[in-house]
């Protein structure tokens, strides 16, 4: 019987880990999502137009790539909100499924005075500004929300008629008056509420759809660096094609394409200064860093259906006799995928250029490979087939990188 996966888990999932990155914006978008939701539910949005909002509200500052840029939006003092409109757009229109939520996100911080077109996507467009600026106005240090409810609905007032809209503001302030409405936004169990609630609850996809959402996931854990702009690409392609020599069947090397593009989410929690880090990492850093393929494996277990793939991605650090990191598991305790990843992984990130460091060129990463396939001992005939077809793999990774670095450099770093 075919896996299916909770659409509304995945991408609440995927919110949820962008937004750990900083206590300071912790569950923005979430309550973003929320406040969204009521007020479209107050002010009778269509169906259709609730499910693109939400996803859009989930997602709406992924544009703001690293966690600098999401804490200068969350304390307003980026000067160009627009430009984390326009790479959000770009971004997600990478994903095929997400057309309207582009639209939606690129307007988001559109003035009510400059719009001159009425319609579905002014509406969700609108929602979203006003949901966004109602959770910013918080003040996280106030423990108890309802002494700031008055303040933040007169702010919003004040806006009223040139920034928002005067029909949604009035369906906020209806849903504002309520206590309830409040105390449940800031409530530690609202994740599980929205997964009740959400538009998605009961939206399900296949492993094909699943491999495109993580080619979007994909995007917005590398492009968090410029020196690992296409690395998850890279061990993606690379496990694929070492999951085929070995005659992995179909369905293990769809989930083994996926746990490549999503092998390193954890890195969504990790500093800034950490991943960017010109030079070596200290100690501290190190064990920092080490930290996240427990945040993937953590991630991916919570969605329904995701065991397999969870392993696959969040074992990728573990190493022969226990010296790997983070859960100390032993070669013999891992499937063949788990090995096919942790191979992949070093293959592609030996060959990559680093800042204090230039890509391996194929003698030394094939003499590199060489031992680690020996040490995993994938099997004796899995080895030599490994082995005997490195400069195809070798090959392969550094194509397959470029082209996703060719995006990363002319299209969406020039965006200022």
């Amino acid at each position: 019987m075919e896996t299916l996966f909770n659409l509304g888990e995945i991408l609440h999932s995927v919110s949820q880990a962008i937004d750990l990155a900083s206590r300071e914006i912790a569950r923005h978008q979430q309550r973003t999502a929320y406040i969204a939701l009521a007020i479209c539910r107050q002010s009778e949005l269509p169906v259709e137009g609730r499910r693109e909002l939400y996803i859009a509200s989930l997602l709406h500052d992924i544009g703001a790539i690293t966690i600098s840029e999401k804490i200068a939006l969350h304390r307003q003092e980026e000067l160009y909100p627009e430009r984390h409109c326009i790479k959000g757009e770009l971004l997600l229109n990478r994903c095929p499924f997400f057309t309207m939520p582009a639209k939606i996100v690129r307007n988001h911080h559109r003035d009510n005075c400059d719009w001159r077109e009425e319609g579905l996507l002014k509406n969700c467009a609108q929602i979203l500004y006003l949901s966004d600026s109602v959770e910013l106005s918080i003040n996280r240090s106030v423990n108890n929300i309802l002494q700031q409810k008055n303040r933040i609905i007169k702010e919003i007032k004040q806006k009223t008629g040139s920034i928002f809209d005067e029909n949604i503001a009035a369906a906020f302030f209806k849903i504002a008056e309520k206590e309830s409405f409040w105390l449940e936004m800031m409530s530690p169990q609202l994740e599980n509420y929205l997964l009740k609630i959400n538009p998605l609850k009961n939206e399900f996809i296949n492993l094909e759809d699943l491999e495109i959402y993580s080619k979007f996931f994909r995007d917005l854990i590398d492009f968090k660096s410029p020196f690992t702009a296409a690395h998850s690409a890279g061990v993606s392609v690379s496990a694929e094609l070492i999951g085929e020599l070995v005659n992995l069947d179909p369905v293990q090397i769809k989930k083994i394409k996926i746990a490549g593009n999503v092998h390193d989410l954890g890195k969504l929690i990790i500093d800034d200064n950490i991943l960017m880090k010109n030079a070596p990492l200290s100690a501290n850093e190190e064990f920092l860093m080490r930290a996240h393929p427990f945040h993937t494996y953590q991630i991916l277990s919570l969605i329904n259906g995701m065991d397999d793939i969870s392993r696959i991605a969040g074992y990728h650090h573990e190493r022969p006799s226990f010296s790997g990191y983070p859960f100390r598991l032993d070669m013999d305790s891992l499937e063949l995928p788990v090995k096919i990843m942790i191979i992949a992984d070093v293959l592609t990130a030996i060959i990559e250029e680093r800042p204090y460091r230039k890509g391996m060129l194929k003698p030394e990463a094939f003499k590199i490979v060489n031992e680690l396939v020996t040490d995993i001992d994938l099997s004796a005939v899995h080895n030599k087939t490994v082995i005997d077809n490195f400069e195809y793999l070798y090959d392969t990774v550094l194509a397959t990188e470029n082209a996703i670095k060719d995006f990363y450099e002319n299209r969406l770093s020039v965006i200022n």
